[in-house]
């Protein structure tokens, strides 16, 4: 017995490491959990092992006093032990946790490990141990700079091929040579990092994992840009910035334009259905979970059973890429270059691209034959300003009755527009406008700004947006092969969630005219409460109006299910528009997906909700556009560097090249005259291009005093990397 419980504490222990540094704030319910089992064993090294594995993480959640509380309880307990390893790395993470406040005391403790580093010949530790010193005598300034100890540590963690944190050492360095003013040999140093930190990236096994550790090395590339524009050299700033982002679905586009997916073995294939019938079963306990009061053992078990199967889900993914006859014989995709960015646009397009720094952000505006740069505010500054739009924006019903909120939310509609595009510039009279975001930029409705020389974008732009510039040249080269659809749309609406609703039980069922839907009802939801969105049979009936039956499909109530949205037939079909509910997951983003039809004819509970990871293996290769007519569709968790993992880029994987999507929650309603509006423009005598279609329809809405205020028509924005 006492075995098995000290092997869990290890376990748990090696649970919330692995999880450390990409979900910190997992990792501590795993560390409280290990600490009770040491504690009850009486086992003071694994006590104080695990105290130190909790200052760690309490370091990265930014709760110095905290840690600071840890590693003293682990010194103490450590007096009964002799390892001086141990010993050593509860004084680095002590001074750490003390280094802002109290520098002397941090050098005092990070000599101290440096000699107990050196009595066992760690030279990991001493390398560690250094970069400390070297960081503390650099924030003191004057002639012992740090330098001396970042170039003995960067030494010692080369040669002992620790290449990750080689990367670590050479940005202090350059930021050391940054304040000395010497910036050339600064960028140097920075470029050898990133270098480091891209070979790192392409071994690192699994999406998710690949992702977080790239979000944690962005200061690297955030500070490089930042050098490169002082120094007077936008266009390597631009490429800097380029590579920076998007990567990993940069990564999935690659792969599934080179169709991976396709060679994997049966044992694979078999492995990783379990693995998708096993996470379905725990997704459900979540969303269950998450309307009970709250039990913190029980979700601390399952939350440790589902990070188990998603890192074996991660490793089927990595051995089937391994497996690959095409995988092997193909290059990682490099980030395009601001020339091969530049021969993708025409005459009437700019791609704005947006990057935030800390002291100051940047704007580059890329046309087809020049590259305009503007210097912002440091990113605190951009989402004081940010902010408010996003807060205010679906407050439309109260700013009706409150005049002072009103002027609030337009004066932060003029400000935001004033201090991201106020500029004078060549691309303002450029009609089609690619917007790749940073931070919370991407969450703004950039279709709602007023701006100094036009009253708002909607009026006079088309807007598209996109995670990486980089991902024109991945979408535009998967076109070439994309084989054309046979058929017009295939249509998901209106499903049935629950045995209440009153077409269960009944044989057949005429969709008539919508019921009435409370004010307020909108189309995303946290748990299986899902009400039915009665109008979104008014989409149907706008779609059905335009196109004929024999290009046609339509699957309401019962028919819009899982199991036939996954099937083959829907690659037949250029649109796919799905009008339900949209789920989102924070926590776990493969989780997040749209609700169909969750029960049969006769009441009987079946799988209808769709998730990210089984969006991936939707048959999409003919599919032009996929309309997601569910609220915040366009949002998901955001990581740095990644932008919002949500279900769109589900849906570019699968095949699809534009992704309509939404940032907030709408009225049903309004959304059903959004879409009624769109194709009309879309598929009706104009037969406009999606951007065009939604500009159209947006300009329109915000024409009439019912839809004019910028909550009823601004959320829905186009992903797309196709004109």
């Amino acid at each position: 017995m006492l075995d098995r419980r000290d092997a869990l504490g290890r376990s748990l222990n090696a649970l919330a490491l692995s999880y450390s540094s990409i979900k910190p704030q997992m990792a501590m319910p795993y560390l409280a959990r290990a600490l009770r089992i040491f504690q009850g064993l009486r086992s003071p090294a694994a006590e104080a092992g695990t105290l130190v594995n909790m200052g760690h993480v309490q370091l990265l959640l930014g709760n110095t006093e905290g840690a600071a509380e840890s590693q003293r309880r682990a010194l103490e307990l450590l007096k009964k032990t002799p390892d001086k390893r141990a010993t050593a790395e509860a004084m680095l993470t002590l001074g750490a946790a003390v280094e802002s406040h109290d520098s002397s005391e941090a050098e005092r403790l990070y000599r101290a490990a440096l000699q107990n580093y050196d009595q066992i010949g760690d030279r990991r530790g001493q390398a560690s141990a250094l970069h400390h010193l070297g960081r503390v005598h650099a924030a003191a300034g004057g002639v012992n700079s740090g330098m001396e100890e970042f170039e003995r540590s960067f030494a010692l963690r080369r040669d002992a091929g620790i290449r990750d944190s080689a990367a670590e050492s050479l940005s202090e360095m350059g930021r050391v040579l940054e304040s000395r003013g010497d910036l050339e040999n600064a960028g140097r140093r920075l470029s050898e990092a990133i270098q480091l930190v891209e070979t790192l990236r392409s071994n690192v096994p699994g999406d998710e994992f690949r992702a977080f550790y790239f979000a944690s090395k962005q200061p690297y590339y955030e500070r490089y840009i930042d050098l490169q524009m002082r120094m007077d050299r936008p266009a390597g700033a631009f490429n800097t910035a380029e590579q920076a982002r998007g990567r990993a679905l940069l990564d999935l586009i690659f792969e599934s334009r080179n169709r991976i997916q396709g060679d994997i073995s049966p044992a694979l294939r078999a492995q990783q259905l379990r693995l998708e019938r096993q996470l379905n079963f725990k997704s459900q306990q979540v969303i269950s979970m998450s309307r009970q009061p709250t039990n913190l053992e029980r979700e601390t078990l399952l939350r440790a059973e589902i990070d188990k199967l998603l890192a074996e889900y991660n490793l089927v993914e990595a051995d089937i890429r391994r497996q690959s006859p095409r995988y092997a014989g193909l290059w990682q995709p490099h980030p395009a270059t601001l020339e091969e960015i530049q021969k993708l646009l025409n005459e009437d397009t700019a791609l704005l691209e947006f990057s935030l720094g800390e002291s100051r952000s940047y704007l580059w505006a890329v046309t087809h034959d020049r590259l305009d740069t503007y210097i912002l505010p440091g990113r605190a500054v951009v989402e004081r300003v940010a902010k408010p739009v996003i807060e205010l924006v679906g407050s439309a019903h109260t700013r009706e009755r409150d005049p002072a909120l009103q002027r609030k939310f337009d004066r932060a509609l003029a400000e935001s527009g004033r201090v991201l595009l106020g500029h004078a510039g060549t691309f303002r009279a450029k009609k089609r406008w690619i917007i790749v975001g940073d931070g919370i930029l991407q969450y703004l409705p950039f279709a709602a700004l007023r701006l100094p020389f036009q009253p708002s974008p909607a009026s006079g732009h088309e807007i598209r947006l996109l995670p990486s510039a980089s991902l024109l040249t991945e979408l535009g080269a998967r076109k070439i092969d994309r084989p054309g659809a046979q058929r017009a749309v295939a249509v998901f609406a209106d499903p049935v969630f629950d045995a209440l609703d009153p077409r269960v039980g009944r044989l057949t069922h005429s969709a008539g005219p919508p019921r009435s839907s409370p004010a307020g009802d909108s189309r995303s939801a946290t748990g299986w409460n899902l009400a039915r969105l009665s109008f979104s049979q008014l989409e149907v009936k706008a779609i059905s109006d335009l196109v004929p039956a024999k290009d046609l499909l339509i699957a309401t109530g019962f028919a819009a299910t899982k199991s036939r949205l996954m099937g083959p037939d829907i690659a037949k079909y250029r649109i796919l528009h799905l009008s339900t509910h949209a789920l989102l997951n924070d926590s776990y983003p493969q989780f997040s997906g749209v609700a169909l039809s969750q029960v049969d004819p006769d009441g009987r509970s079946q799988d209808g909700f769709l998730r990210l990871y089984e969006i991936y293996n939707l048959h999409l290769a003919g599919t032009e556009l996929v309309v997601l007519s569910a609220c915040k569709t366009g949002l998901g968790k955001e990581i740095r560097g990644e932008g919002l993992v949500g279900v769109a880029r589900g849906f570019l994987y699968a095949g699809t090249d534009r992704v309509l999507v939404s940032l907030w929650e709408v009225e049903d309603e309004a959304t059903a005259e959004l879409m009624r509006r769109f194709y009309n423009a879309l598929l009706g005598k104009q037969r406009l291009r999606p951007a065009a279609a939604l500009a159209t329809a947006q300009a329109s809405m915000k024409a009439e005093r019912r839809w004019q205020a910028p909550y009823y028509w601004a959320g829905f924005t186009l992903i797309s990397g196709q004109d």
